[in-house]
């Protein structure tokens, strides 16, 4: 099995400054309850005392430590480029909870309690794609739209260069929306014209 020690280090990091913080708060180091040195129970002890540690003197060394910690953890679980990171693998067919992993991953189990919905990551991302080709969107939500799907950053900005030089068709914004939103030029809005070339 594959074993992230970079991975464990930070974890570790986070859980120590949790617990080394929740003793700290607690007043006795030494003598503090066995459970604050469980990371979650840490966490909901100071989750508990926000008022009191915004009142400490050490109040914002706790706050810019445990911040700092968590940051790291957040960085090391979505690396800045990491092709590895989540993906939108699909939704749930039987409770349509998003249901995230590797893009390499086939097959997605929703992990929802009771429900045994399985989704076939390839073929949600082929719908999907299908369903977004008819839609009519605004320049910014084609590229978000687009790039969960596609696992690729793409801009706004870039999506109406698209359309510029009529990789996309446009549309007439006033024909496919409500009354009640605001005018927008027609260069902001495209539908796809079914060309795959990027």
């Amino acid at each position: 099995m594959p074993f992230d020690l970079s991975a464990s280090v930070v974890s570790d990091a986070l859980a120590s400054t949790l617990c080394t913080w929740a003793r700290v708060v607690w007043g006795d180091v030494l003598g503090a309850p066995a459970g604050l040195d469980d990371g979650e129970a840490a966490t909901a002890f100071l989750a508990d005392r926000v008022e009191t540690i915004r009142h400490r003197p050490d109040g914002g060394a706790l706050v810019d430590e445990v911040c700092a910690a968590v940051e790291a953890a957040r960085d090391q679980v979505h690396e800045p480029g990491d092709s590895s990171a989540s993906a939108l693998l699909g939704l749930c067919p039987e409770c349509g909870q998003a249901l995230y992993g590797r893009e390499t991953v086939r097959e997605a189990q929703c992990r929802r309690d009771g429900c045994d919905g399985v989704v076939d990551a390839a073929e949600w991302r082929y719908d999907a794609l299908q369903r977004l080709e008819a839609a009519v969107l605004p320049a910014v939500d084609a590229a978000r739209a687009a790039s969960v799907l596609l696992g690729v950053d793409i801009s706004a900005a870039r999506v109406r260069q698209w359309r510029r030089r009529g990789r996309l068709d446009p549309v007439d914004p006033a024909a496919d929306r409500p009354s009640s939103l605001p005018n927008s030029a027609p260069a902001d809005r495209a539908s796809p014209s079914g060309s795959s070339n990027g």
